[in-house]
């Protein structure tokens, strides 16, 4: 979370097929980046919260990797998961 990740090196982690639970808080993705994601289907958790990801590209990628329930908070408090439906919660 909150790290400069590069595209090789989500490649280099995507490829351990054991990993189940991914949190990329705070992290910028790229297109690369997207779609490499979009190839983990081994995932059954990823965590979006404050990326820059819209919310046109969670609900594409959850369609990718609907396996894995996808969470992703906006810094106005407002927090959405992606399970096939999107859910609101309000933060305090």
């Amino acid at each position: 979370s909150y790290i400069d990740l590069k595209d090789d090196e989500l490649l280099r982690i995507s490829k351990c097929q054991s990993l189940r639970h991914l949190y990329l808080s705070g992290v910028k993705l790229s297109d690369k980046m997207i779609d490499t994601l979009g190839q983990m289907t081994q995932l059954e958790y990823l965590n979006l919260f404050e990326t820059n990801l819209t919310a046109k590209q969670i609900e594409e990628l959850a369609a990718r990797i609907p396996a894995a329930k996808l969470e992703n908070q906006k810094p106005d408090g407002l927090a959405a998961a992606c399970d096939g439906y999107f859910h609101l919660e309000l933060s305090k």
